[in-house]
């Protein structure tokens, strides 16, 4: 007898009962639980705030129509849940957010559906719901040279496609490195991120995504020791 083998779920619906939001290339969705649990069905329009620092985007439902930042919402129907639950989610069209903010572009282009999923946060003191994101490798250099030499943050590099290296600090002084001549890579894909502490928060955040998704980390990540 052969021994039966889980098929992952790849993209599509998220089958939890949390409240979501979800980016995407050109939109911004909302799932029935968030629009149920916020009332926002009461709200016709929806206001964007960013905070590039912190990776965080704020979110204001209103209604009124004056206001400069106010985008329309919609039922969704580009999600891939089922029709009848579609009808209970909205989305707004963000170009704007998107193309004014790689760090987010970064995220809503992600391939793994699951990052660009977040978990809505009511801030009362500002009247506003904020998902907290993550730095995304949105900048990228092909040669060292490329980097400019003050940048500090969390990188990765990537050859034929794979995710090879996870690490944090000066991008380029670490790219030059001894040990590193003889990698092979095709880019590196860095954030700038200044602080020592949240550079070491976002490397230990993408190596656990690395081994949860992979089962592995990195290959040099594994060969250097580095966790």
């Amino acid at each position: 007898m052969g021994q039966w083998i889980d098929v992952p779920r790849e993209g599509g619906e998220d089958l939890t009962r949390a409240p979501l939001v979800t980016l995407r290339p050109k939109a911004v969705a909302f799932n029935s639980v968030f629009v149920r649990s916020a009332d926002l069905k009461r709200h016709p329009f929806v206001s964007f705030k960013v905070d590039p620092e912190e990776f965080r985007i704020g979110i204001r439902f209103h209604g009124d129509a004056s206001d400069p930042t106010a985008l329309t919402l919609t039922h969704d129907g580009g999600g891939g849940g089922h029709r009848r639950r579609e009808r209970n989610n909205l989305s707004v069209m963000a170009v704007a957010l998107m193309s004014r903010h790689r760090w987010i572009m970064a995220t809503a282009t992600e391939r793994d559906s699951s990052l660009r999923r977040f978990k809505p946060e009511w801030l009362g003191m500002e009247q506003l719901w904020v998902i907290n994101l993550r730095p995304a490798f949105e900048r990228h250099a092909t040669q060292i040279e490329e980097i400019p030499g003050d940048a500090r943050g969390i990188y990765r590099y990537i050859d034929d496609g794979e995710i090879t290296y996870i690490g944090k600090g000066n991008i380029r002084d670490r790219a030059r490195s001894g040990e590193r001549e003889r990698w092979k890579w095709d880019r590196i894909e860095y954030s700038l991120v200044p602080d020592d502490a949240v550079q070491t928060r976002w490397e230990t955040w993408w190596l656990d995504w690395h081994e949860q998704k992979h089962g592995r980390l990195p290959t040099h990540n594994r060969i250097g020791g580095a966790r």
